[in-house]
């Protein structure tokens, strides 16, 4: 009689897999588009640069109201200068001590004085006074550029220079706006500018 047991035999698992059992398969992931279709085509975004803005629908201010406003323009320089040319003489006549100063003295210093007064006035107006001159309020029409924006201060300064192009040849410059469609004048053309009608 043996008295020591005998060594209890393990069983290796089972590497078969019983024929009861069926192995899982992987879930696929879900699908927004039917299996047998083709997976659609995300077109890019377009970029801000080529994005194509069409011109801002602003109504043009007319030809008659346009020279209206200059003409009130116009009438408000010539008082500023005969203004200037005054305190220019009382101050001529202070520093020579003569009642009667010669005006010949004051001609060139006066033309000069209103040749950048004019050059200044809508220079200003039309950048930092919001593209209204007085005259431009009082009709309720303002200068912008193509875009619809405010014209920067040397838009602005080339364009007082374009007022000056535009009066010769019989101001041709100026009945140029009679004959475009969105009644541009030479100076216009030279800045890209528009003139409209103000809200």
């Amino acid at each position: 009689m043996n008295d020591h047991p005998e060594p209890i035999k393990l069983e290796p698992e089972l590497t078969k897999t019983s024929p009861d059992l069926k192995p899982e398969l992987p879930i696929p992931p879900p699908t927004l588009y039917p299996s047998n279709a083709p997976p659609p085509v995300l077109e890019p975004l377009p970029s801000p640069a080529t994005v194509v803005v069409g011109p801002p629908p602003f109504e043009p201010a007319g030809f008659v109201r346009r020279g209206i406003a200059f003409f009130i323009d116009q009438l408000i320089l010539l008082v500023l200068s005969l203004f200037l040319g005054f305190v220019g003489l009382v101050s001529l006549k202070i520093s020579t001590g003569t009642d009667a100063p010669s005006l010949a003295l004051l001609a060139g210093p006066f033309v000069l004085v209103s040749f950048f007064l004019f050059l200044a006035y809508f220079a200003f107006f039309h950048s930092l006074g919001g593209g209204q001159t007085p005259g431009k309020m009082i009709i309720r029409i303002k200068v912008v550029s193509f875009d619809g924006t405010l014209l920067t201060p040397n838009m602005a300064l080339a364009r007082s220079f374009g007022y000056l192009l535009s009066g010769f040849f019989f101001n041709f410059g100026f009945l140029l706006a009679l004959f475009t469609k969105r009644k541009r004048g030479l100076h216009d053309f030279l800045v890209q500018s528009d003139v409209i009608l103000a809200p």
